[in-house]
């Protein structure tokens, strides 16, 4: 997770002026264990981002990654 969030500071010059939508996929297991201090950071850093949780199993996870249906992060 910290390697992302580096990767959203490489991706823009100002994080305060930074708008999107953030798409993660998570384990329930990661999302109740590691994801709110990740989100609470990534907010405070990138006020005006948005965060599209979704949290399912690790296969179905893994098809929609395949698909295409959590990307990264798109800057809006």
């Amino acid at each position: 997770m910290l390697f992302v969030e580096e990767e959203i500071k490489q991706r823009v010059a100002n994080p305060a002026e930074t708008e999107g939508l953030f798409r993660i996929g998570a384990s329930e297991t990661i999302a109740q264990a590691r994801l709110p201090a990740f989100i609470q950071a990534l907010s405070a850093q990138f006020p005006r981002v948005n965060v599209d949780l979704t949290v399912d199993i690790s296969v179905n996870l893994r098809a929609a990654v395949l698909e295409r249906r959590l990307p990264e992060f798109r800057s809006e």
